[in-house]
């Protein structure tokens, strides 16, 4: 039996146990700051909409996508190096030090400072937050990948509920902005004191010959997990240093070993996958203001809330659905399928009460696929070059990101909302075509 092999067997006896739950809940919070510090944006280019006019909004979402295009990249390529535990926890402080000057904003240039580490650190967590959780659970529950993403539901309900909020109730005289931003702040405060008690993954360890600390990694899960044979950990066979080559390597991994024969089909069709569903996605995250009709802000932050709100179903269904007949290929498919279809009366409706229930059931098929991708990524690739696959993958969709929001600004400049939501539209049609070239990775 493979090496990996018996780690996953020893992670499936240790069972789901308190250290699980625990990188479970650090995981999930960081997706929560993930999707704030995303709805921040969006909360600040209305802020500066209303009281700074004279700025040029339309560029705070490309100068924090260039910060994730460089986190995602950057940290996805290191991690692979130096491992996945203080990576993770220098990403947040990056982001710290993001949120903390945007929030002093005492200049346009502070804040685009402070957008662009924000975006850094946030991309360092694209990369490794799902690659730790993936190795540090056992393989019958990898599956819970796709439930955890409730957490970006819930960072966009609180950040936009506490925006909304700001706007009918004065608290203490503090700017509706500050208290958003100070929002996400409190997050990755938490966040920093919880990564400092993570343990490296097993499967970085294994992969980097590091089978002493594997030992110990495996021994003190065992005994916060509360298993009476942990002792037996320490002298498994599977820590034996006769291991084939061509199964473990140290050798750091290059962008060339994406495109080989083994990762080339997964490389290219999840990256059309993440391009095209971040340039449908961008309009209808950061531009949703301009593509309403003429409604009050109060308003603009419910039908937002409502659509946050909607996700949340989105991720049970996929949760529901991957792991049946469907598998992952075809409940990504057919989430950004129906979402491109609720496209159309949100196009040609100018009534509030349709363009709110569509705009949510909207948002709900598209964390269907989006919740289910999550799960296929990092079981697409295996553990040697799984965060530098990740950080491409990711990396590549905020390149997308940032040309997106300049693009879909001419559109609605010169052809008006209408042009922004068939951009999504397309968008949305072609990762579901895409994503029907994918290798099923559902476990049987």
């Amino acid at each position: 039996m493979g090496k990996r092999n018996k780690i996953n067997r020893i992670l499936e006896s240790m069972g789901w146990g308190k250290y699980q739950i625990y990188v479970f809940w650090t995981c999930f919070v960081t997706l929560i700051l993930q999707t704030s510090t995303r709805a921040s944006v969006a909360v600040i280019m209305m802020d500066s909409k209303e009281n700074h006019p004279d700025r040029n909004i339309g560029i705070l979402p490309s100068i924090m996508q260039l910060g994730n295009v460089i986190g995602c990249y950057g940290f996805g390529y290191f991690s692979n190096r130096f491992g996945r535990k203080w990576l993770f926890l220098y990403g947040d402080i990056i982001t710290i030090i993001g949120i903390t000057l945007t929030i002093v904003d005492t200049e346009w240039m502070l804040l685009k400072i402070g957008l662009f580490l924000v975006g850094v650190g946030t991309g360092s967590d694209m990369v490794l937050a799902n690659s730790i959780a993936f190795e540090s659970f056992p393989p019958s529950k990898r599956c819970k990948l796709g439930i955890m993403n409730c957490a970006c539901s819930i960072g966009s309900i609180t950040t936009f509920g506490i925006g909304l909020l700001t706007t009918q109730i004065s608290i203490f005289d503090i700017p509706s902005l500050g208290i958003v931003l100070s929002y996400s702040l409190i997050i990755a405060l938490i966040l920093m004191i919880m990564r400092i008690y993570l343990m490296e993954t097993p499967m970085y360890l294994c992969d980097h010959y590091e089978d002493k600390k594997l030992a110990t990694v495996l021994f003190h899960i065992a005994q916060i997990n509360g298993k009476s044979d942990c002792d037996n950990v320490m002298d498994t066979p599977m820590l034996e240093n006769s291991i084939s080559s061509e199964e473990v390597t140290d050798k750091p991994p290059t962008l060339k070993e994406l495109f080989n024969h083994h990762n080339k089909r997964a490389t290219i069709f999840l990256s059309a996958i993440y391009i095209f569903s971040s340039i449908a996605t961008t309009s209808l995250t950061y531009f949703m203001p301009e593509l309403l009709p003429n409604i009050s802000e109060h308003q603009i932050y419910i039908v937002i809330l409502f659509q946050s709100c909607c996700s949340m179903p989105g991720m049970v269904i996929s949760y529901e659905l991957m792991d049946t007949v469907f598998g992952r290929v075809y409940t990504i498919a057919l989430g950004f399928l129906f979402t491109a279809i609720t496209l159309f009366p949100i196009m040609y409706s100018s009534g509030f009460w349709i363009i709110l229930i569509m705009s949510g059931i909207n948002n709900m098929m598209s964390n269907v696929g989006f919740a289910t991708l999550s799960a296929a990524t990092p079981e697409s690739f295996n553990t040697h070059i799984r965060c530098l696959s990740t950080g491409w993958l990711m990396g590549t969709s905020k390149v997308a990101g940032i040309i997106a929001p300049i693009v879909i600004g001419y559109l609605i400049n010169s052809t008006g909302p209408i042009g922004a939501l068939w951009l999504s539209l397309v968008g949305f049609v072609l990762a579901s075509a895409s994503s029907l070239a994918l290798k099923e990775t559902r476990p049987t």
